[in-house]
């Protein structure tokens, strides 16, 4: 639907080539580098949206708001990300993937900080719609950027990547986030730092990334939104939207009220048992098919082989 498309890399015009010959190569990533460094990334930016999950008990209780409120925060999250998706789901492919990269890492950095700072519920609001944002930039442009390197020896590779790292992050964040509240002080602060700190360092290391994708003109007509789907996978995709709603609406379910349904209907007070919640939900996600497990690491799982068709829905 909408999203990045992954098309396959024109020969540079020769003032291009040119520039890119005097870039010394030590400024750049290997592709092999680039693919390991996207993917990490990817999970990086799950596990930053998952993070908050364990820690909406904790400001429920210094701010007194409803459960209503909470999931209205949960909500503009989701907004922020369908918006991103929707609006700038192409931009990728005409401004190059690095830019947009670095341009959403640092959207995500300032959510970052706007969470160390919060004191009340309009700047959590805040601080997730912008995460939202952030997100679904990154989310589409990480998943071109991962079909652009792909390795030709594993061709499913990148769809394997895209269809599991965003469980694997969300899975990871929320566990994470729900051992040092528990465990560590400063719940409200240390996590958010922790990220921060990894922000940077994905910023620095995605600033040698290889770019794959040329500037070329339109990109102010790719911001307008446009659902497409080829017309052979239309009937199984159409099949699939109720089970896609489903299990996304589930997902949200747990993502804002899970940890507080947790404690105060079981009478759970760790945050531990707060992230878990949702980590039981999405960590299973990513645990490969068995196939897989018995040696064929690089098959397609249902949800890469979507991933990487040529018109991916956008996760």
């Amino acid at each position: 639907m909408a999203g990045s498309t992954s098309t396959p890399l024109h020969s540079p015009p020769p003032a291009a080539a040119d520039a890119a010959a005097r870039v010394p190569n030590r400024r750049r990533l290997s592709r092999p580098a680039a693919f390991a460094a996207l993917a990490v990334v990817f999970v990086l930016f799950m596990a930053a949206s998952s993070a908050p999950s364990p820690l909406y008990v904790v400001y429920q209780q210094q701010w007194h708001f409803s459960a209503t409120t909470l999931t209205t925060v949960f909500a503009v999250y989701v907004l922020g990300m369908i918006a991103a998706l929707l609006v700038l789901g192409a931009i990728s492919d005409h401004l190059g993937r690095r830019p947009v990269l670095l341009s959403a890492i640092a959207l995500e950095a300032v959510s970052m900080v706007l969470f160390l700072t919060a004191g009340s519920v309009a700047v959590l609001l805040a601080a997730r719609l912008i995460q939202g944002i952030a997100t679904g930039v990154a989310m589409t442009t990480l998943g071109a950027a991962l079909a652009d390197l792909n390795p030709t020896h594993a061709p499913h590779r990148a769809g394997l990547i895209t269809g599991t790292a965003p469980t694997f992050g969300l899975a990871l964040g929320s566990l994470g986030c729900g051992l040092l509240v528990e465990y560590q002080p400063n719940p409200t602060r240390l996590v958010y730092l922790l990220l921060l700190a990894a922000l940077a360092v994905a910023g620095v290391v995605l600033s040698a990334l290889p770019e794959t994708s040329l500037r070329r003109p339109g990109a102010a007509r790719s911001l307008q939104p446009r659902l497409r789907i080829a017309p052979h996978l239309r009937a199984d995709l159409l099949s699939l939207v109720p089970i896609l709603i489903a299990s996304w609406a589930l997902g949200g379910l747990y993502l804002s009220l899970g940890p507080s349904v947790a404690a105060g209907l079981f009478g759970l007070s760790s945050h531990v048992i707060g992230g878990l919640v949702v980590t039981l939900l999405t960590g299973p996600a990513f645990i490969p098919p068995s196939h897989c497990a018995a040696g064929r690491s690089d098959a397609p799982s249902p949800s890469a082989r979507v991933s990487s068709s040529p018109a991916r829905p956008s996760p």
